[in-house]
């Protein structure tokens, strides 16, 4: 719960603003929370007590209002004002490190959100003793987080402790009050304990309805506790009605592009779906879709974002649940609809919006002006990165408020400009907001005769899936032991990467083909599709479907009855995603201007050797020799006796030259584009918070090396092939399994390419360079991609290279042709 400070409500801004917050009206206190703080800065500057105690409410009521990203920002300044001006014990300190922690908690970051929570206690226990009736608000937060922990009788002690507390300062019948019997409620709650949960949240409710009436957030948050007891109970239908009350006043309080209103409305799903009521369940849970798309929008941020995203999944299983049970008579077009709908959507709007600026026609200048805005953005985003990068006690946060500032005026000038060009161009409007592609689409305008395509979605206890070809669409719900698929994922896995026995692999390959592939294909609907395009979802965004076996068949890997040899295989993140590519292709203006073979990357310089002597940015990243020789044989390829001006290597594989090439338009010429090289998951060193290709990391003044995924995103791309050959360029990390592609790819394509060439995880330096050599002579022989791709597989298995954790890595994602 995020708590303001105490203020008088007066005529004044602030006063307003907080007079505002305190009756639920956070959309209205906002732009006063804003005038406030603006003429505080200008007025006093950052450190000011004034200017900190601003920022710390500005940032809690845009928390409430969903805008986590902006929360957080204006959070941590204000802490670093008010330990500017008042020093780091005094307790007003607590209040902005209580915020902060329920942003990080809220993000999953329940170490962080407890360092916090325990800093604020400890300040505040020290300065006013343990004793304290404040203290109540650490102590109930501390406990809220060791529930979710399943810290039960830790939770316990925190809670009575914080009950107390505000019993004998504040009186039976305070609001804080109902919050600590709530949050003691649930507690009992969650240790199966109704009879002593029940008469908590009535008192709760009772408190909360006599201090701020019927209609009120705080009274929807008591009704939505009810519910969730009445339903642990079997009590479904008093659950749903207590939750439509809740959803009611959430809507008028909230509206409906709110996280917590599309909550709501899938509990109510919820509710409806436990009483059999399934036109009712799939009506409410769609609902819900559309609000939390809403939603996205202003929570600010992909990490933000993502955790609105995860919250709708469950709406869309609702929707595919009810669907299997009858909802609709239109079972596979429905289900295919709400799966669309859900599916890749961060990775939807960042290509529909440069499908957009490509594609609508703009003028040379409305182009220009649209470029140098978002180059504008990139920049201040980059300040931003920078400081981020840098440890907490060397952070300017002074800096961070001055670029959170810019960008909010920035964005709200691109907004401007989106709203404009939408005026003036009619195709800006509908290649800017992406039409979901409905099956109809994708059997009739989108998919050829001879293409399949099967679309899933991964349920809390089923596999859903979708198969839509020229002679079928149907839906099927396959009731599954999720465990035991993900024991059998993982299992999959590990038997490629460590290159396990052949009877190991075999056991596994073939036990998760009759998982997730037999319930849904037949060997006939798989033998006749050209390609089988995969659109995965959850845990099968790592699974390389290439290497399944269809039958245990066949003698030692070079025999076995691998699922490529029976259809090409190609990955999309999602169909309305492939129609995209489509339609830009069909239009040509991708590939347009391409003109030179190929742009190809290796070999860059990590070490000081390679350094020639000079310091490199970063210490233990191992070199990769071996890609010089894979650049240089696939530049001979493709490049013929030219090859030499198409390869950059050793220092010249760097941030500065790519970007160079892309700004003089060199890059957009190429034909191919080929990196091999490290990449870095965010976290995987210090400072490293997106994905990145690690280039060279010397001789490249004003770069550091780490061309990462924000970057990716300004390159000027209109290659036919993007291939990162690197270790796990294309693994999908748990976080970005909604998209179901990797965030550095997710970049590439917005970046202009159709189609990329990625690996699952690290391979064989020897074995890399011999796929690739394999991969592009087939290419260079002419036919699809996929083709390619497949003649190469069968070279590998030819040779010493024929263990699948050797080829099956490399997988096409996009356009297969």
């Amino acid at each position: 719960m995020v708590l303001l400070c105490a203020a008088c409500v007066c005529a004044s801004p602030r006063g307003q603003a907080l007079g505002l917050y305190a009756r639920g009206s956070y959309a209205d206190a906002a732009p006063l929370f804003a005038e406030a703080l603006r003429d505080s800065l200008v007025r006093n500057g950052t450190n000011h007590i004034d200017s900190a105690r601003l920022m710390h409410e500005a940032g809690a009521n845009l928390y409430c209002l969903g805008r986590y990203a902006d929360a957080e920002e204006l959070l941590k300044a204000a802490l670093a004002a008010k330990e500017a001006v008042l020093g780091p014990d005094d307790p007003e300190l607590a209040r902005t490190l209580n915020n902060l922690a329920v942003i990080h908690d809220a993000r999953g970051n329940a170490v962080v959100a407890e360092t916090l929570y325990s800093r604020a206690l400890a300040i505040k226990e020290k300065a006013l003793g343990r004793d304290d009736p404040s203290l109540a608000h650490e102590l109930n937060n501390l406990a809220v987080l060791h529930r979710g922990q399943g810290r039960l009788d830790d939770a316990a002690r925190y809670f009575v402790r914080a009950l107390e507390l505000r019993e004998k300062e504040l009186g039976a019948a305070h609001p804080q009050v109902a919050q600590s019997l709530c949050n003691l409620a649930a507690l009992h709650r969650a240790r199966g304990d109704a009879a002593n949960a029940a008469p908590l949240l009535d008192r709760a409710l009772a408190i909360r309805r006599n201090a701020f009436g019927s209609n009120h957030i705080e009274v929807a948050n008591s009704l939505m506790d009810i519910a969730l007891l009445r339903a642990l109970e079997g009590d479904h239908a008093s659950a749903r009605t207590t939750i439509a009350s809740a959803l009611d006043i959430r809507l008028r309080c909230l509206g409906t592009n709110h996280p917590e209103s599309a909550e709501t409305a899938t509990a109510l799903a919820d509710a409806d779906l436990a009483l059999s009521n399934w036109p009712a369940a799939l009506g409410e849970a769609a609902d819900a879709l559309a609000m939390f798309d809403a939603a996205v929008g202003l929570t600010g941020g992909e990490a933000y974002s993502d955790a609105v995203r995860a919250s709708q999944q469950r709406a869309t299983e609702i929707c595919l649940a009810a669907i299997a049970r009858g909802a609709r008579a239109d079972a596979a077009a429905a289900a295919f609809a709400v799966m669309e709908q859900s599916r890749a959507r961060r990775f939807l709007d960042q290509l529909a919006a440069a499908s957009a600026a490509r594609s609508a026609g703009l003028s040379r200048a409305d182009a220009g002006r649209e470029e140098q805005l978002h180059r504008r953005i990139q920049a201040v985003l980059e300040r931003k990165h920078t400081e981020l990068a840098r440890t907490e006690a060397v952070q300017d946060r002074a800096a961070l408020v001055s670029c959170e500032l810019e960008l909010t005026s920035l964005l709200g000038e691109l907004r401007a400009l989106e709203d404009e060009f939408a005026r003036t161009y009619p195709r800006y409007a509908d290649l800017r907001r992406p039409v979901i592609a409905s099956m109809h689409d994708v059997r009739a305008s989108v998919l050829a005769s001879n293409e399949l395509m099967v679309a899933y979605w991964q349920g809390s206890d089923t596999l859903y899936a979708c198969v839509i070809g020229a002679a079928t669409q149907r839906f099927h719900a396959v009731p599954v032991d999720m465990r035991q698929l993900k024991a059998r994922i993982v299992r999959y896995i590990d038997v490629l990467e460590n290159e396990r026995p052949e009877p190991v692999f075999s056991a596994a390959a073939y036990a998760l083909h009759e998982a997730i592939v037999a319930p849904f294909v037949s060997s006939g609907e798989v033998a006749s599709a050209a390609p089988l395009w995969i659109v995965p979802h959850g845990m099968l965004s790592a699974v390389a479907f290439e290497a399944l076996l269809c039958s245990t068949n066949g003698g030692g890997f070079a025999g076995a009855d691998y699922l490529f040899n029976h259809a090409p295989i190609a990955y999309v993140p999602s169909a309305t995603v492939l129609r995209m590519i489509r339609r830009d292709e069909a239009a040509g203006r991708s590939n347009a201007s391409a003109r030179v073979p190929a742009l190809l990357f290796g070999d860059p310089a990590y070490t000081a050797a390679q350094c020639g002597g000079g310091g490199a940015r970063a210490e233990g990243i191992e070199p990769l020799p071996g890609t010089r020789a894979e650049v240089e044989a696939v530049a001979g390829l493709l490049c013929g006796v030219d090859a030499g001006a198409y390869t950059f290597l050793g220092t010249n594989a760097s941030e500065s030259v790519v970007k160079r090439l892309s700004g003089t338009g060199e890059l957009a010429a190429a034909r191919v584009v080929h990196f091999a090289a490290h990449t870095f998951a965010p976290g995987e060193r210090e400072g490293i918070t997106e994905p990145c290709i690690v280039l060279s990391l010397c001789g490249d003044a004003g770069e550091d090396g780490f061309l990462n995924m924000s970057e990716v995103l300004t390159l000027k791309l209109d290659a036919d092939l993007v291939t990162l050959s690197s270790c796990a360029s294309g693994w999908v990390r748990a976080e970005d399994r909604m998209d179901g592609i990797s965030g550095l790819a997710r970049a590439f394509f917005h970046a202009g390419t159709p189609r990329l060439l990625v690996s699952l995880w690290g391979t064989d330096d020897d074995a890399s360079a011999a796929f690739m050599r394999s991969f592009y002579a087939a290419l260079m022989r002419g036919g699809g991609r996929a083709d390619a791709l497949g003649s190469a597989r069968r070279a590998m298995l030819a040779s010493a290279f024929n263990h699948p954790g050797l080829w099956a890595a490399f997988v096409m994602t996009g356009e297969w042709r």
